[in-house]
């Protein structure tokens, strides 16, 4: 195929990014972004369907990258599994997400009943919060800066044995009684090793629950000791909050509601004033002990999130999805409508040269929406792929969204899994040719390694030019891709 030329643009950072096809991109990029050198990208989150146990808790260790981690509570570095974005993409910062665990995280947390980071005793490096080691001489726990009304907070938890965390929301140390304890103030997603406190998945002290009200699923899924798994909080302006672990929703409450309020009467809370009170609220991080990080905190208000998106990803997922099960780890997720399936779809030649480590969730007349639906699934699988492979915007376009819009749905795909998976790499496609504003609009996005925004089918090839050509843009997205990587064993005992 003969190279196609480079379109230079320039970034809101004023810095040029270039699209264009692969031959293209490697005379502008190194080669590690585009064959992966060594150790370039980090193990996918480790939850392969078919994982088995890893013996006794005091004994088992977890397969990171290659190497033998030992359980105790504190992991090696370079433990886990992928790297802590230290600072926002470009279409995270478009789709209105704050990172909260960045190079400047003194400037959105605080010690609790302080005025700075320091004085809490946390630490900050490479994108990962820790709470101070033992015997300290400061400690606390950590409160945001800021407040909120209503909130889509995203968070990686990761603990070691016998770690206990959480995080408090609709909480405040600047009003209500003096001197309480965070604890005492709001409701808490509990973070924690259940194994090790020897608490029942399903308990109400159990990780991912309504600590001490509302108990999580006895089938939630979990991460190894030392491992991330993804925690997300969302809350919305009429007070219905929602727990979800590892992409699953693992409950939903009304917390003005009278049940609400009198699952508190009956819990340890049942004294605390002020508990959960409607209002902005903080958002804290408790400090319960070292054996736990934090990382790829993010936060952002729902009404953020544009009405069309918004109300027809909740539509339901209009075409295939997964079943509900483990997170899966496929080398490629692929998204995308007409061209994505004539070029690499099932049953396809490009199919074929793409191999078999795939998730596939697009259909001809995919809109931007629905694949957003059938990613995030309450009900269905986290997905945290190597690579993802977005087909930009060609169905929205032909329904009459603007090119506004369709930059911004293609930037919530793009959050949707580099928040999950911080170590996978992006591919959009650009829509057609002929389309210029907004071919040029969505290559804003590019921002590699993690975002490539390269034309896979570059001209006017002609009817029927992606299916002729699959086996080629297979063979371009290998090229691309995140190499392959080691995954680690499951944990079901957690």
């Amino acid at each position: 195929m003969r190279p196609h030329g480079i379109r230079s643009v320039t970034g809101p950072d004023r810095r040029p990014g270039r699209v264009g096809t692969v031959a293209a991109l490697r005379r502008g990029l190194p080669t590690a972004v585009l064959l992966g050198a060594a150790g370039a990208a980090a193990t996918p989150h480790p939850w392969p369907p078919d994982g088995a146990a890893t013996g006794d808790r005091a004994t088992r260790t977890a397969d990171v990258a290659g190497q033998e981690v030992a359980a105790d509570p504190v992991p090696p570095a370079g433990a886990g599994d992928g790297p802590a974005p230290k600072a926002a993409l470009r279409a995270q910062r478009l789709a209105g997400w704050t990172l909260l665990s960045g190079d400047d995280a003194g400037d959105h947390w605080r010690a609790w009943g302080g005025t700075t980071l320091a004085s809490s005793g946390w630490q900050v490096a490479d994108g990962v919060l820790t709470p101070a080691p033992a015997g300290a001489a400061q400690r606390s726990d950590l409160v945001s800066r800021a407040h909120w009304p209503a909130f889509d907070l995203r968070f990686h938890a990761a603990v070691g044995p016998g770690g206990n965390s959480g995080v408090f929301y609709r909480v405040d140390d600047l009003t209500g009684p003096p001197g309480a304890p965070a604890w005492m103030r709001g409701p808490e997603f509990q973070v924690l090793d259940d194994v090790g406190h020897g608490f029942p998945p399903d308990g109400p002290a159990a990780a991912g629950a309504l600590y001490d009200i509302i108990p999580p699923p006895a089938d939630k899924w979990r991460a190894p000791l030392h491992a991330f798994d993804r925690g997300r909080i969302v809350l919305d302006a009429t007070g219905r909050a929602e727990h979800w672990l590892n992409g699953r929703r693992l409950l939903s409450v009304d917390l003005e509601a009278p049940a609400f309020r009198g699952a508190v009467a009956a819990s340890k809370f049942r004294s605390a004033e002020g508990f959960a009170a409607p209002g902005p609220g903080r958002i804290a991080l408790q400090d319960h002990g070292p054996a736990v990080r934090f990382r790829s905190i993010f936060i952002r208000m729902p009404a953020d999130l544009p009405a069309w998106l918004r109300a027809e990803a909740r539509g339901g997922a209009g075409g295939p999805g997964l079943p509900a099960g483990p997170p899966v780890t496929p080398r490629f997720l692929l998204l995308g409508g007409t061209r994505m399936t004539e070029a690499i779809g099932p049953g396809t030649p490009g199919a074929a040269s793409l191999g078999e480590d795939v998730c596939w969730l697009g259909t001809p007349d995919a809109t931007i929406p629905q694949l957003l639906a059938r990613l995030s699934a309450p009900e269905g699988p986290l997905i945290l792929p190597a690579t993802a492979v977005v087909d930009a915007g060609a169905m929205d376009r032909a329904s009459g969204r603007t090119i506004d819009e369709i930059v911004r749905g293609v930037a919530e795909l793009v959050v949707e899994i580099t928040i999950a998976a911080p170590a996978c790499r992006v591919i959009v496609h650009p829509p057609a040719a002929d389309d210029d504003r907004l071919r040029a609009a969505i290559a804003m996005l590019h921002e590699p390694p993690r975002v490539i925004v390269v034309d896979l089918l570059p001209g006017h090839q002609g009817e029927g030019a992606a299916g002729r050509l699959g086996p080629a843009w297979a063979g371009m997205l290998h090229a691309l891709a995140a190499p392959p990587t080691e995954r680690v064993t499951s944990d079901p005992a957690r």
